[in-house]
Parts: structure tokens; sequence; C-alpha cells
């Protein structure tokens, strides 16, 4: 049985190659879920988080992702959900809204709503 596989791995390769191409739902589909599931991430950049005895208060806002879930601290409040990736793009839905976020795994960052996010 395990010999199969390996042929038809070398088969697929082989084929993609020779110009061929290699079907959606065969080899391996790197998506960003996996990259972030379980892992926290701090804004690059300060937002506001509410307002303190001098005014508007920043800090650095954070998403984490576990299991299928994010939680995603900004501003003065959080917003929690599921989400799901294809490539680098995650989409979020809480709240009956939908987030985007995407991920660079070459730089370790993600963007989410427009904002950069280093992991912590």
């Amino acid at each position: 049985m395990k010999r199969m596989k390996v042929l038809s791995l070398r088969a697929l390769i082989v084929g993609a190659l020779a110009g061929g191409s290699i079907p959606a739902n065969q080899g391996c589909m790197w998506t960003a879920c996996g990259e972030v599931d379980g892992s926290e991430f701090a804004s690059l950049t300060q937002g506001e988080c509410g307002l303190g005895p001098d005014g508007v208060a920043l800090c650095a806002w954070t998403i984490s992702f576990s299991d299928g879930g994010f939680m995603w601290q900004h501003s003065d409040y959080g917003v929690s959900g599921s989400y799901e990736c294809s490539g680098g793009a995650i989409t979020g839905h809480g709240y009956n809204q939908t987030y985007s976020g995407h991920y660079d795994r070459s730089s370790d960052i993600l963007t989410w709503e427009g904002v950069e996010y280093a992991r912590q």
C-alpha cells in the first residue's frame, strides 16, 4: 500500500513537471489556518483603546486563533467567532459580520481588517 502511494505521488509530480497540473484535491494545500492556530498576534501600531483620565488611551490590539475560533481585541471591545482559510487569506465570521485577513508566512505578519499584527 505504501509503495502505491509513493508511485501515485511520483506520477503527480512527474506529470506536473511535464506541463500537467496537480488536481486541486491532491497533494498538500497550504493554508494560513495551520500557521495561525494556537497563536496570538499584536498590532504593530497602537490604536484607540477607550478613554483615560487624559482623553483617548492607546494600546496594541490583539487577535488570537485557536481550534477554528478567533478573539479580536480592538478599541475598547472584543469580537469572537469562527474562521476559515484559503491559501494565505483568512475569513472570520462573528456577530453577523465578515472580517478579512491575510497571513504572510515569509514575514510572519498577519494583516487583519487593514491593520498589521506580529506574532507574540
